[in-house]
């Protein structure tokens, strides 16, 4: 099998949407502080990457054919923050074994599949590595958002919809309908996480138990 084709049946699975419902499964069957606060991340960075691209206004390459800019990789900036929200909730060596065996060959099956060149993919990584490190410190500066991970989305939605507002205005070649399927999601997961973890819902809401 070429390597082109092996490069891109590796990004029909990794694709930014595939991995968020793996780390959805895991903030619903197992840890929701760890897997909550990836998920927040991951949809935070679809709208970040969108501005960043709309910044730039570097075209993808005209082989694809598609509509589109290139630079940051919103695959690699996605795939950067699912690396480094692992190493940093898990901050031991096998977590960041799998984070650089992860970035590695992603980048490269990206490179090879004909998405996206090598400047495209270090931006991308150099984008989400920007927004670990402002989780971070907004965790070190406010400790009470590292105890509570439920309202980081709510923190981050005036944000996020002042992004999609001067998208809106500034970036009108393009329909950014995953940016708005984001700012969705992390209202909903937010203000659904908030509610179960601080208000106790009626027995007579769910049912009666047998």
């Amino acid at each position: 099998m070429p390597l082109k084709d092996v490069a891109h049946a590796l990004l029909e699975w990794a694709n930014i949407q595939t991995l968020t419902l793996i780390v959805g499964v895991g903030f619903a069957c197992f840890y929701r502080k760890p897997f909550g606060r990836g998920i927040t991340l991951m949809l935070f960075s679809v709208i970040f990457n969108a501005v960043l691209k709309a910044l730039w206004k570097i075209p993808l390459p005209l082989e694809l054919h598609i509509a589109g800019w290139a630079f940051p990789s919103g695959h690699m900036q996605g795939l950067t923050v699912l690396a480094g929200w692992i190493i940093w909730e898990w901050n031991h060596r096998w977590a960041w074994v799998a984070g650089g065996c992860l970035l590695a060959v992603m980048g490269a099956c990206i490179i090879a599949a004909g998405y996206h060149d090598l400047r495209d993919i270090l931006g991308g990584i150099a984008a989400g590595a920007f927004m670990i490190a402002c989780l971070a410190e907004l965790n070190k500066r406010c400790p009470w958002i590292n105890r509570h991970p439920e309202f980081l989305g709510l923190l981050l939605a005036p944000i996020s919809l002042g992004m999609l507002y001067w998208l809106n205005a500034y970036d009108v070649t393009i329909v950014h309908y995953p940016c708005i399927a984001a700012f969705g999601g992390l209202i909903i997961l937010s203000l659904g996480w908030i509610i179960s973890a601080h208000f106790e819902i009626p027995s007579h809401w769910v049912g009666k138990t047998l």
